[in-house]
């Protein structure tokens, strides 16, 4: 099968989306990862198109940096471990605003000692944003990494807390 993708602009940088028939499978930050190592990963082939699912991902990704839409509603379709997808799930559980550590993450996934796993299955997220692994900061309170890079998690954080933010 192949992906429909296409590059979207936002505030904090440029996003290719990928339709794996009819869900969302693909919002990371171009140029995080290489396309060689996306396709690898959604074990597919691109073409660059336009349905209905990126123009919803779209739609609703400008809501978020206008901070009018705080969860997303577009299908999805998780690529990855069961391990990474439970990971992933218990990511999308934390609100809009909040943050935990990954000590935390580790300890909501059962498995408290598998800190720097967990926080590699959060690095494998190929749907930032809509897996907001940005929420997910270091025990001292420092950001740690991110795909998009740490000024944009800085802000995605600003953002979700009201503060006034450069996008």
């Amino acid at each position: 099968m192949k992906i429909i993708t296409q590059l979207l602009s936002t505030p904090a940088g440029r996003l290719i989306l990928g339709d794996c028939g009819g869900k969302l499978c693909l919002s990371d930050w171009y140029g995080a990862k290489s396309e060689a190592e996306l396709r690898r990963r959604l074990n597919s082939d691109f073409e660059e198109g336009d349905t209905e699912v990126l123009q919803a991902a779209g739609r609703e990704i400008q809501l978020y940096f206008k901070g009018e839409l705080r969860e997303f509603t577009v299908p999805l379709t998780l690529n990855g471990t069961p391990s990474q997808i439970e990971v992933w799930n218990k990511i999308s559980a934390v609100p809009y605003g909040s943050v935990i550590s990954y000590r935390q993450l580790a300890e909501m996934c059962g498995t408290p000692a598998a800190i720097r796993a967990v926080a590699r299955a959060a690095g494998a997220n190929l749907l930032p944003l809509f897996i907001p692994c940005h929420r997910i900061i270091c025990s001292d309170g420092s950001p740690g990494g991110y795909s998009g890079g740490l000024d944009a998690k800085m802000r995605l954080l600003a953002l979700e807390k009201g503060e006034k933010t450069l996008f």
